[in-house]
């Protein structure tokens, strides 16, 4: 039955000796406590005096009890719980060749005191036996003595004079209603009360859980790790490990939950964990170093990566900065060329203008002159001659007529240039061309399943069926687009057929005003829509026309206003003063007229030679 803590503290103040020597009942705070191997803990003193040595009849015939003598009395005590101890004799044993050896010096630490200096006296004899007085087990003197037995730490850590426990309590119960712990289990290493005693018997193999009465010297050694809780059942300790569900469970999961489950010991378990989780560290920390290695070889790489590209880039700016220096170069000696050769051209042509000028201007004048002597006399013998001086030669008129005949523009310079000489692939071979590398064998894709590459197929074929579809529906628009530029340039062939050439066959007088200007002599009249006896232009299509008016007028002193006209609309007007051209561009719907008409009504003529209007559609 649990006691309060005020109780059980009062009643081990009056009968807990685990901070006293057993033999002598002295505290051990100066008495260098040794723990034997059985786990039982004397002073030095007490344990010099009984290992003093004896001889084999002694050791056979243990001495009988005496009167005032505490040890052979704590022996006898001791006797009695002989029975109950039997079990922890192997394990003294095994811990008192553990202890024994060279490693005393080590563990003895010089806790100072009277029993230290008794020890030294005497010490005992190396490879003799004595009897533990509580539980008869047989201790071994160790090399160095009996004061080369271990210390008891826990004891030297303690204020034996000052520090009080409370009672140990059952660590199976549920922690609301703990009971006083009475028994301990050595395999669990758990502290249980009498009801928890027979349910962990019920469960546990006794040959490999040995259940023992809690011994009150025992509580200064025995002290528990801490203890993990069920978060199912709170309270409960985690004392399975279930192998099918890897989980840590405790008794009450293990009825019911994991009924039937393979488990094992949690310390079992904790063991085989930890010798695999020192594997798998020692693998991941391997595998640690390879990626810190990674990383460290990726920054080095872009570093390289920015390093080289910079240079690149230095490269193909300086190659593109030749590239257009050159380009410049060839360019600006083309333009030099072209300039001076149309120089030399045009210097040839102003001075033939210049010279038929003259000739114009001469004939003008004997023309005119001629035409206005009408009486007759003297005068008339002398224009005569005047007007056959004035008469061109054979040679230039031929020319002339030549001149006035040509329908095609003159070919005044041939260049001769090869478009493929320079081309995009070779500009980038000079400028550098990034190299493809070779896939190597670790980078290429490993090869697919059955089940991934059917379903690669069905994608594919889905993706397939999608752009046919699409395809079709792009051929049908091309279809419908073709057609349709077919009839636009069908239309447009039709149009631009569309054009005309008329001029003057003979020297025509204009007097009035409004009156429209006659080129009775079509030379080209592509598409009919110019009627020579009319002057008008009538379009065929509707489109857009170019218009062309030159006139060379007389007298030279008159100014002469006309204008082009569309259906009495003017689109442009110009003075004839000796000779203009005018031009216009203008949309002309099917059907409406175009023509050249006077604004004034000054009397002059034109020379049929040089006058002339012309039109196309574009």
């Amino acid at each position: 039955m649990a006691t309060s803590y005020a109780e059980s503290k009062k009643s081990r103040r009056e009968t807990d000796f685990r901070h006293t020597c057993g033999l002598c009942m002295e505290p051990y705070k100066g008495r260098s406590p040794k723990i034997l191997p059985c786990f039982h803990t004397f002073c030095l003193s007490c344990l010099t005096s009984l290992a003093k040595p004896v001889t084999k009849a002694t050791r056979d015939n243990p001495p009988e009890k005496s009167e005032g003598s505490g040890v052979e009395e704590a022996g006898d005590r001791s006797t009695e719980m002989e029975g109950e101890t039997k079990e922890g004799m192997g394990e003294g044993t095994e811990m008192s060749e553990k202890n024994g050896g060279d490693k005393s010096d080590k563990n003895n630490a010089d806790l100072g005191g009277e029993g230290e200096k008794e020890g030294r006296e005497f010490s005992g004899i190396h490879g003799d036996v004595f009897l533990c007085p509580t539980c008869r087990a047989p201790v071994t003197i160790p090399r160095g003595g009996v004061a080369a037995l271990q210390n008891n730490f826990y004891l030297k850590h303690e204020d034996t004079d000052d520090i009080t426990h409370p009672p140990p309590q059952c660590d199976m119960c549920e922690e609301a209603a703990s009971q006083e712990a009475s028994f301990t289990c050595d395999k669990c290493r758990q502290r249980m009360c009498r009801t928890c005693r027979r349910l962990h018997d019920k469960f546990t193999d006794p040959r490999e859980h040995h259940v023992r009465a809690l011994d009150i010297h025992e509580m200064t050694w025995m002290t528990p790790a801490p203890i993990k809780r069920c978060s199912t059942h709170p309270g409960q300790e985690l004392c399975f490990h279930c192998q099918k569900c890897d989980v840590s469970i405790c008794l009450h999961c293990k009825l019911t939950s994991h009924e039937g489950h393979a488990t094992e010991d949690v310390a079992t378990a904790a063991v085989r964990t930890k010798e695999e989780i020192t594997a798998v560290l020692s693998e991941a920390n391997k595998q640690l170093r390879s990626v810190e290695a990674a990383v460290g070889r990726l920054e080095r790489d872009e570093g390289e990566l920015s390093r080289q590209k910079e240079e690149l880039t230095q490269q193909a700016n300086t190659r593109y900065d030749v590239i257009v220096a050159w380009a410049t170069r060839a360019r600006d000696e083309f333009l030099e060329s072209l300039t001076a050769k149309a120089r030399t051209s045009l210097h040839d042509i102003s001075s033939e203008k210049t010279a038929a000028r003259v000739a114009m201007d001469t004939l003008s004048g004997a023309v005119s002159r001629a035409s206005r002597q009408s009486a007759l006399g003297p005068d008339t013998v002398l224009m005569k001659n005047e007007l056959q001086a004035a008469l061109l030669d054979k040679n230039v008129l031929d020319r002339y007529n030549e001149l006035e005949d040509r329908k095609d523009n003159l070919t005044f310079f041939t260049c001769q240039a090869d478009a493929d000489a320079v081309d995009l692939g070779t500009l980038r071979t000079y400028t550098g061309v990034l190299a493809e590398e070779e896939e190597s064998e670790e980078s290429k894709t490993p090869p697919l399943s059955q089940k991934e590459l059917t379903s690669k197929v069905l994608q594919l074929e889905a993706a397939l069926d999608t752009l046919t579809e699409k395809q079709s529906s792009s051929f049908k628009e091309l279809n419908d687009s073709v057609t349709t530029l077919q009839a636009e340039l069908s239309g447009k062939d039709e149009r631009t057929k569309i054009s005309f050439h008329a001029r003057m066959t003979a020297g025509e007088e204009f007097s009035a005003a409004d009156q429209t200007l006659v080129f009775n002599s079509a030379v080209s009249n592509e598409g009919g829509g110019y009627d020579p006896t009319t002057g008008i232009f009538t379009a065929p299509e509707t489109g857009t026309y170019i218009f062309i008016v030159t006139v060379d007028s007389f007298p030279k002193t008159k100014n002469v206003n006309l204008k082009l006209v569309l259906e009495n609309a003017e689109l442009a007007n110009f003075n004839a003063c000796r000779s203009s051209t005018a031009h216009a561009v203008v949309r002309v719907d099917k059907g409406k007229r175009v023509w050249i008409g006077t604004k004034d009504r000054t009397s002059f003529s034109c020379l049929s030679t040089t006058t002339t209007f012309s039109g196309a559609i574009l």
